[in-house]
């Protein structure tokens, strides 16, 4: 469907489909369109056409391969702290997009046509805030596994593993008592 439209557009604006044609903004532009907003909307007729209401309730009759709990805290499975923290998200996603999307834009127009420095200033704000969010994104949860990372490759290059930590002590620290003094 995109692609009948991209073409149709190019041959419509310039009579003929070829490398220049197809390659215009416009033509570009509805094509891509198409291809996004037409598998949305087929998506969301499919999804309102089958009308079925799933039980998730039935997912905790679901066994467990190895009887180890998903969940290491009960507390965290309740459903009233899940309703809780759904409605918290709720709140803040949707505070956060309306002051990304509408205020801080917004903030702006008194500004008129930005200058070069306030060009440049709202760069280096976007610039600080994609780094944030790769450190976020990516970084962090590399960080927070960092101890597997290293188990993994260490085994596969042969290397000492790291002492085990039980109960704030090492594996391989020396007990020492007054018996042994």
């Amino acid at each position: 469907m995109a692609i009948i439209a991209w073409l149709v557009t190019a041959s419509i604006q310039s009579g003929e489909v070829t490398l220049a044609s197809t390659g215009t903004n416009e033509a570009m532009l509805v094509g891509n369109l198409f291809a996004i907003l037409g598998s949305g909307s087929i998506c969301v007729i499919v999804s309102l056409c089958g009308n079925e209401v799933y039980d998730y309730e039935s997912m905790k009759d679901i066994p467990l391969i190895d009887d180890v709990p998903v969940v290491d805290d009960p507390e965290a499975s309740d459903p009233e702290f899940l309703a809780h923290s759904r409605a918290w998200i709720n709140k803040w996603g949707w505070i956060g997009a309306f002051v990304l999307v509408v205020l801080w834009p917004m903030a702006t127009v008194p500004w008129g046509v930005f200058s070069e420095a306030v060009y440049s200033l709202w760069c280096s704000v976007a610039f600080m805030w994609g780094w944030a969010g790769t450190i976020v994104i990516i970084i962090l949860p590399i960080y927070e596994v960092r101890e597997t990372i290293y188990k993994v490759v260490s085994g596969l290059l042969g290397l000492k593993p790291l002492p085990q930590v039980t109960n704030g002590t090492s594996t391989n620290d020396v007990k020492i008592n007054k018996d042994n003094v």
